[in-house]
């Protein structure tokens, strides 16, 4: 009874981390736009869209603001999370968080504001180097349907 019993948690562990493994796999990121600037550098806004495992009316989105060399090297990123929640005939911006990461060069974060308002969560940081700044502009926003844009 013992064998059958610990063959049956290790059945369900290995299913648990398949359902788990093809819910992560659902989240879809998309290249929304690509800013071009004047000294050849650019930056990539992708947006990501996931559904949450706990309540059926509820979901998040992340969009990211990476800033790129002219050679294609990231230089660093700016993400905007949003939680929504959404149905019948409203949706709204229950929180929304900010992080970054600065991967090459001496850039720094001057500033970062984030807030929800209505439907949409709203992220703005400016990043600053020796000789230049580069300011992040991001909204996430949930219809009444539940599509993130």
């Amino acid at each position: 009874m013992k064998r059958l019993t610990g063959k049956l948690m290790v059945l369900s562990w290995m299913i648990l981390c398949v359902c788990l493994y093809a819910g992560n796999a659902l989240a879809a990121e998309t290249v929304q736009e690509i800013i071009q600037y004047e000294d050849g550098t650019y930056a990539e806004i992708t947006l990501t869209e996931n559904d949450t495992l706990t309540r059926s009316n509820t979901k998040s989105g992340t969009k990211t603001f990476t800033y790129k060399n002219n050679s294609g090297q990231i230089l660093f990123t700016y993400t905007l999370t949003g939680y929504f929640q959404y149905g019948g005939s409203t949706s709204k911006a229950v929180s929304c968080s900010t992080k970054y990461n600065v991967v090459r060069g001496n850039w720094s974060k001057k500033s970062d504001k984030y807030y929800c308002s209505g439907n949409t969560a709203y992220g703005n940081a400016t990043f600053s180097n020796s000789s230049t700044s580069k300011t992040a502009k991001l909204t996430i926003t949930c219809s009444k349907t539940g599509t993130i844009s």
